[in-house]
């Protein structure tokens, strides 16, 4: 998890006037920073964001859209959970090279919502079980 969150001084204004707007679609991306990695990645279900900020998912999923038309954030489905990418023009990030030629690696912050946790406790137990 990150020390803390470093945000462009040239992009302030756009939060600043997020928060104001659109106050719900501000805490996601605020929420999102927060748990962000050095790539500006996180991976999070949506019942994790409707945990976390106590709202419906169809509300969350408009506020979502509202993100990625505007230029905060991408969106990239992964299964069955959002893996969501900050830009990094707003979001101060460390990216660093990859040595890979053909395939990008990004590393991520798995957030759990309590009943994807209690799943991975119970599987957890069970490997365990098993040895």
């Amino acid at each position: 998890m990150k020390k803390g969150i470093y945000f462009s001084f040239d992009k302030v204004g756009g939060i600043e006037r997020l928060i104001e707007e659109k106050p719900t679609a501000a805490r996601i991306f605020l929420f999102l920073s927060k748990y962000s990695n050095d790539d500006n990645v996180v991976v999070a279900s949506s019942s994790v964001l409707e945990v976390a900020l106590k709202k419906t998912r169809p509300y969350l999923g408009k506020c979502i859209k509202y993100l990625k038309d505007n230029g905060y954030l991408a969106v990239i489905n992964s299964g069955q959970t959002s893996v969501y990418i900050l830009n990094s023009d707003i979001l101060i990030s460390n990216n660093y090279d990859n040595e890979y030629e053909n395939i990008e690696v990004l590393s991520a912050t798995l957030l759990l919502s309590p009943k994807e946790s209690k799943a991975k406790k119970e599987q957890y137990q069970d490997l365990k079980d098993k040895v």
